[in-house]
């Protein structure tokens, strides 16, 4: 099954994979990839998508979010005073 993944979006983009098993119990879904005999990758909730249109969403998402986080932080070191 194809995957979007989103959890490095911000850093490597968005990385379409093969899931090899996609898993709901417990009430979080949760995706298996193969990392090429290096081990399994698990990816939970919103780090993954089934369609690259909700993966985009969700990167803009985290891009926003980003972007409120680095501006409240210039904001902070703006009013920062040293006497």
């Amino acid at each position: 099954m194809k995957i979007y993944i989103t959890k490095y979006a911000l850093t490597k983009g968005i990385i379409e994979d093969d899931a090899i098993k996609v898993d709901g119990a417990l009430g979080k879904t949760t995706a298996v990839v193969d990392n090429d005999g290096w081990g399994r990758k698990y990816y939970h909730g919103d780090e993954f998508h089934y369609s690259e249109t909700a993966a985009r969403i969700q990167a803009d998402k985290m891009r926003l979010n980003r972007i409120e986080s680095l501006e409240k932080q210039i904001a902070k070191l703006k009013s920062l005073k040293f006497d």
